[in-house]
């Protein structure tokens, strides 16, 4: 997979509703996704970046977990890795 199959998955994930952010990591074969839980879903994601071509688990990282700095508060949605 080359880096520009990469840039594809995160430029049609960043495309739909309800996504916020979506980073690929050729390195470790994954995208983080950061999206609104109330206009999207995680099986929604996942079938996204199925019909990209990738494979997904859809792994979902809590928030507190996925930007956890000390004395910080952030308001983000889980991602979805």
């Amino acid at each position: 997979v080359s880096t520009l199959d990469y840039q594809c998955v995160e430029k049609q994930l960043r495309q739909v509703r309800g996504i916020h952010q979506a980073v690929s990591s050729p390195a470790s074969n994954s995208v983080s996704v950061e999206y609104d839980e109330t206009e999207i879903s995680v099986p929604q994601i996942r079938s996204k970046i199925r019909e990209c071509g990738f494979p997904c688990v859809g792994e979902v990282v809590p928030n507190h977990l996925a930007h956890a700095h000390a004395g910080h508060q952030h308001a983000y949605p889980p991602a979805v890795e």
